[in-house]
């Protein structure tokens, strides 16, 4: 099924084959760097216009994975390609092999903490477009602030997550932050229905502007960021 997929935001699957009683997959080649690289350069955050461009892009190719009733899984910004010419790219589908076999006693789990919602760490709680959308939320939370959220699993023990419309709603639209907690609920039915509605919200031409810091509040507000980028938890050190 993923072979069968053309769009210019996904990775083209061209074969498969085993080896070492293992199923590989043969990707094309793209030129450019990982989102994680982007915001690295970046300085950890994103301007809200890049933002909305890039996420708008992307969600047009999982819109297209969700109706092949495939799901990624493992969104995150390693697996979100920025080619050359700006055009987004959604790879490494290892994750997205094994959906249909949710139910199957050899399915093993996969999933990066901080980005994969409550439900993956629950065989007994479905699996759905609900599912990506989180990881879509906890990529657009490292765009604005740099910072890996809290694992959804501890969120569901105690919930320390300092929402979007919180901590970063001096530097962006109420309309981003709020899509971001959105996403980030841990209710799936609190979610945005959609990959199409958050896309379409993205696209938006006309959003508010951010509030202005009191007096004072800026520095402090700088302050939090950089300690919350200090101790963040780094991809692939989970």
């Amino acid at each position: 099924m993923l072979s069968g997929i053309s769009h210019p935001a996904v990775v083209r699957v061209s074969n498969f084959f085993r080896a070492n009683q293992t199923v590989y997959m043969v990707m094309e080649y793209a030129d450019g760097r990982s989102l994680g690289r982007e915001l690295e350069l970046a300085g950890g955050r994103m301007e809200e216009r890049l933002i909305r461009k890039w996420f708008a892009a992307l969600l047009s190719g999982l819109r297209e994975v969700h109706s092949r009733r495939l799901l990624h899984l493992d969104i995150k910004p390693a697996n979100i390609y920025l080619r050359r010419n700006g055009v987004p790219l959604l790879l490494d589908f290892g994750a997205s092999r094994q959906t249909l076999a949710r139910q199957d006693k050899h399915f093993a789990a996969m999933y990066t903490p901080g980005f994969a919602a409550p439900e993956q760490y629950d065989k007994s709680q479905p699996l759905g477009p609900w599912t990506d959308i989180y990881a879509i939320g906890a990529c657009l939370y490292v765009c604005m602030g740099g910072a890996t959220p809290q694992p959804s699993r501890e969120r569901c023990e105690q919930d320390l997550l300092a929402p979007a419309s919180q901590v970063f709603r001096h530097r962006y639209s109420r309309e981003l932050t709020g899509l971001c907690d959105r996403c980030l609920s841990l209710e799936p039915n609190l979610r945005p229905a959609s990959v199409l509605e958050i896309q379409k919200s993205l696209q938006q031409t006309e959003y508010s502007q951010p509030e202005r810091p009191p007096a004072g509040e800026g520095s402090r507000l700088v302050g939090w960021i950089k300690g919350l980028a200090g101790g963040r938890h780094r991809e692939g050190s989970e």
